[in-house]
C-alpha cells in the first residue's frame, strides 16, 4: 500500500472521529442541562407536595378534635343547666375535661368556651409544654372578635377556620409573634338556642420553620411573608411576578420560568388562598453539569489517545509487514484489525452508555410527572434515576481505567501510588462486583493485615486473573483467592477449575498482545498485570494443566515507599 494513501486513510478517520466526538459532546451537555434541571424540578415538586398535604391533614385533625370538644358531656350539660349549683359543679368538670385534652393535644396553645355573649367561660393556655386553667379574673371579653362574631352565624356541627394571622392578647400583638390558626363551632341546646362558641387556637410557627427548612416560602393574599427562606423577607411585602407561561408540572402545582423561576401552588385557609412556593435554584445543578462535563472531557483524550495508539501501532507494524513475506504480513495485519476492534469496542461502549442514558432517564422523568402516580410510586421512578445516573458515572469510570491503561502500556512506564490498605477491607469492597464473571469466588486469607500498594491497580490486576478465568470458562469457572505471609513477602494466590492453559501458550502469556482461550482478548491485560507486580519489587508465575485449572501465584514486599520511585 503506498505510504501516501494510507496517511490520507488514517487523517480522514481522524478527522470522522473527531467530528462524531464533537457533536456527541454538544448533544451529551444539553441533555445534562435539561436532565439536571427535571431532577431539581421533580424534587421540588415532591417537597411542595407533601408539606401541602401535609397541611391539609392537620387542619382535617384539628377540625375532628374541635367536634369531639363540642360534644363532652360534661359541656352538653353546662349549656342546658338551669341551677347554679350544677354549673358551678359541671364548669369545674369542664375545665378539667379540657385540660386533659390539652395534654395530649399539645399542638393548641388555647382552648376555650365562650358564651352566646362573647365573655370567656373557660381557657386552658399553654406556658412552653406546660398546660394550666386560666383564673376567672383573667377571663376576657371576646364580643368584638371577627372569629366569635362569624363563627356565631354559623350552623350546628359546621367549622369557622379563620385567616393564619399573628395571635393578639389584651388588643395587643403577642411578642414574639405567634403566627396563629382558630377553629370554632357554635354550641346549641336541642332546642336549637345558641349558647356559645368552642373555640381553639393553632400555633403554626412549627409548620412555618419546616417551611423554611425546605425553603420554602408562604405568601398572603396581600403579597406579606409568613414563612420564607431568608429572616429578613418575613412579614414583609414582596411583589411576585406571574408569568403568563407558567405551566402546571404536577396536580395544582405550576412552574413560574423567568429570571427567577419558582414552583407554587394554593392553598385555602378559612376563606383566604394563600401561596405556598419554592424559588428554583439554578445554581444547583452546577455541579452535575461540571461532574458530566469532566466525564465527557475524559472520555475525548481517551478517544484521542486511542487514535493516537493505532497510528502508532498501524505505522509501526507498516514498518515491519514490508520486511516479511505475503502469509505473515496478513497474519499481522488480522492481529492488528483485532486489537483495534477489541480497544475500540471497549471505549465505545462506555460512551454508548453516556449518550443513550439520559434519554432514558428523561422518559422516566415524564413518566413520573403523570398525575395520577403515588409518591411511592414517583419516589421508585427516582430510584431508578438514580440508578441510572450511577451507570453513567459506573461508564465513565471504567474508561478512565482503559485509558490508563492504554496509556501505561504507550509509554511503557507505570507511576505507582502506594497507601497503606487493609486486605479483609480491600477484598471485602470489591468482591461483589467480580461475581458476575464467574461461577463463585472464595477467599481464604491467612493473612488479612496491612500492606503497602497502589489500591487501583492492585484491583486491577485480581480483576484481570479473575475475568480471564472466567471469559476462558464461559463463567462456569469457580475462583479461590488466597493470602499469607513469608518472611517480609505477602503471597497471593488465585486459582480456577477452569479449562486450564496449554504450555506452549504459558510461555509467552505475560507478553504484549499474547491471549488464550477468549474471543475477545485485548492482549493487553496480563501484561499489565506482569508489569504492575514487578513495579511492587515483586514476581509473578503461571501453573496450568489442561482440563485442571490454572494458578497465579503472586509475591510482593509487605512494606514499599513511594521514593523509590521518584
Amino acid at each position: 500500500m503506498n505510504r501516501k494513501l494510507l496517511f490520507f486513510i488514517v487523517l480522514i478517520f481522524l478527522i470522522g472521529i473527531g467530528v462524531f466526538v464533537s457533536f456527541s459532546f454538544k448533544a451529551i451537555h444539553k441533555k445534562i442541562v435539561n436532565l439536571g434541571i427535571s431532577i431539581l424540578k421533580l424534587k421540588d415538586i415532591l417537597i411542595v407536595e407533601e408539606l401541602r398535604d401535609n397541611l391539609q391533614n392537620t387542619l382535617e385533625t384539628a377540625k375532628n378534635n374541635l367536634l369531639f370538644l363540642s360534644n363532652l358531656t360534661s359541656l352538653k350539660k353546662l349549656i342546658t343547666a338551669t341551677n347554679p349549683e350544677d354549673k358551678e359543679v359541671l364548669l369545674k368538670d369542664l375545665r378539667e375535661d379540657f385540660l386533659v385534652f390539652s395534654q395530649t393535644h399539645k399542638e393548641f396553645f388555647q382552648i376555650r368556651y365562650l358564651d352566646e355573649n362573647g365573655k370567656e367561660v373557660v381557657r386552658i393556655n399553654r406556658e412552653g409544654d406546660s398546660f394550666y386553667i386560666v383564673p376567672s379574673e383573667e377571663l376576657q371579653d371576646k364580643n368584638h372578635q371577627y372569629c366569635f362574631i362569624e363563627s356565631i352565624a354559623f350552623s350546628p356541627g359546621q367549622i369557622y377556620v379563620s385567616n393564619l394571622d399573628l395571635n393578639m392578647e389584651e388588643g395587643k400583638l403577642e411578642q414574639p409573634y405567634r403566627p396563629t390558626l382558630r377553629l370554632a363551632t357554635p354550641l346549641f341546646t336541642p332546642k336549637g338556642t345558641l349558647k356559645g362558641i368552642v373555640a381553639v387556637n393553632i400555633e403554626m410557627k412549627d409548620f412555618l420553620s419546616k417551611l423554611e427548612e425546605y425553603n420554602l416560602w408562604l405568601v398572603n393574599e396581600k403579597g406579606i411573608f409568613f414563612a420564607a427562606p431568608q429572616p429578613k423577607l418575613l412579614y414583609q411585602k414582596l411583589d411576585i411576578k406571574f408569568s403568563p407561561s407558567a405551566e402546571e408540572v404536577s396536580k395544582g402545582i405550576f412552574f413560574n420560568p423567568g429570571a427567577s423561576p419558582f414552583l407554587y401552588t394554593y392553598i385555602d385557609i378559612g376563606k383566604r388562598r394563600w401561596l405556598v412556593g419554592k424559588f428554583f435554584d439554578v445554581k444547583k445543578i452546577t455541579p452535575l453539569i461540571h461532574t458530566y462535563q469532566s466525564d465527557t472531557y475524559r472520555l475525548l483524550i481517551g478517544f484521542a489517545i486511542f487514535i493516537l495508539l493505532m497510528v502508532f501501532i498501524m505505522f509501526g507494524w507498516y514498518h515491519r509487514i514490508k520486511e516479511k513475506e505475503n502469509i505473515e504480513r496478513e497474519m499481522r495485519l488480522a492481529e492488528i484489525g483485532r486489537l483495534v476492534s477489541t480497544i475500540y469496542h471497549d471505549i465505545a461502549n462506555p460512551l454508548m452508555v453516556i449518550m443513550n442514558m439520559p434519554q432514558l432517564i428523561k422518559e422516566n422523568l415524564k413518566e413520573c410527572l403523570k398525575r395520577d402516580l403515588s409518591l411511592e410510586e414517583k419516589m421508585k421512578i427516582l430510584e431508578r434515576v438514580q440508578k441510572d445516573l450511577d451507570e453513567i458515572a459506573k461508564a465513565a469510570s471504567r474508561q478512565e481505567k482503559l485509558i490508563g491503561e492504554i496509556k501505561d502500556t504507550v509509554r511503557g512506564r507505570f507511576k505507582p501510588l502506594f497507601k497503606e490498605v487493609d486486605l479483609e477491607t480491600f477484598f471485602s469492597g470489591v468482591l461483589e462486583s467480580w461475581k458476575k464473571y464467574v461461577e463463585d469466588i472464595k477467599l481464604e486469607l491467612n493473612y488479612k493485615g496491612k500492606l503497602t500498594l497502589d489500591r487501583d491497580r492492585f484491583e486491577r490486576v485480581f480483576f484481570n486473573l479473575i475475568r480471564n478465568a472466567g471469559e476462558a470458562s464461559g463463567g462456569k469457572a469457580s475462583v479461590t483467592i488466597t493470602s499469607s505471609q513469608e518472611d517480609d513477602y505477602i503471597k497471593f494466590t488465585v486459582s480456577d477449575n477452569g479449562p486450564g492453559i496449554p504450555k506452549r501458550i504459558q510461555k509467552t502469556l505475560f507478553k504484549l498482545g499474547a491471549t488464550y482461550g477468549k474471543k475477545e482478548g485485548t492482549g493487553l491485560g496480563l501484561y499489565i498485570v506482569k508489569k504492575t507486580v514487578e513495579l511492587y519489587r515483586g514476581k509473578i508465575t503461571c501453573r496450568s494443566y489442561p482440563g485442571e485449572g490454572t494458578t497465579f501465584t503472586i509475591k510482593i514486599p509487605k512494606r514499599i515507599s513511594n521514593k523509590k520511585f521518584i
